[in-house]
C-alpha cells in the first residue's frame, strides 16, 4: 500500500504544477518502498537526493508563477517552501553522515506536510493563477 495517494484536491489546475505534484507523490512512495525493502545506504541516498532536487525545481517553478504584488500568500508560500526544503536537507545530511534516522518518522513528516500544503495553502493559488491565465 502506498504511503500517499494522489488526490484530485492536490492539484491546482495548472498542468505543470499538477504533474509535478503527481511526480512528488511517486518520489515519496519510491522512498517509502525502498525503505521497506531495506535497500543499501547508497541507493537510499540517491532516492532522497532525487526527492530533494525535484522539490527544489518544483518550488522554483511554483514560485515563478506567483506575483508577490497580487498574491497575498506569496511570502507564506516562500516561507513554507524554504522551511520544508531545509528540513529535507537536514534529514539528507543526517542520513549521509550516518546519524540515526527514523525513516518512518521522516516519511510520515514528508507525506503529511505535502498533503497539508497541497490541499491547504496551494489551493489559495487557484484564483491567483487562473486570473493570470496559467491554467
Amino acid at each position: 500500500m502506498a504511503l500517499i495517494e494522489w488526490e484530485e484536491d492536490m492539484g491546482i489546475g495548472v498542468p505543470l504544477i499538477d504533474d509535478q505534484h503527481r511526480e512528488l507523490v511517486d518520489l515519496i512512495n519510491n522512498i517509502d518502498e525502498a525503505s521497506r525493502r531495506n535497500v543499501r545506504h547508497a541507493e537510499m541516498s540517491d532516492y532522497i537526493k532525487t526527492l530533494y532536487h525535484y522539490i527544489m525545481v518544483h518550488f522554483q517553478d511554483e514560485e515563478a508563477l506567483m506575483d508577490p504584488k497580487t498574491y497575498p500568500e506569496y511570502y507564506m508560500q516562500v516561507h513554507q517552501h524554504l522551511a520544508f526544503s531545509q528540513r529535507i536537507m537536514e534529514f539528507y545530511k543526517d542520513f549521509i553522515d550516518g546519524s540515526q534516522v527514523d525513516m518512518s518518522e521522516i516519511l510520515t513528516f514528508i507525506a503529511t506536510w505535502f498533503r497539508k500544503h497541497t490541499t491547504g495553502l496551494d489551493r489559495t493559488l487557484i484564483p491567483h493563477l487562473h486570473s493570470k491565465d496559467c491554467g
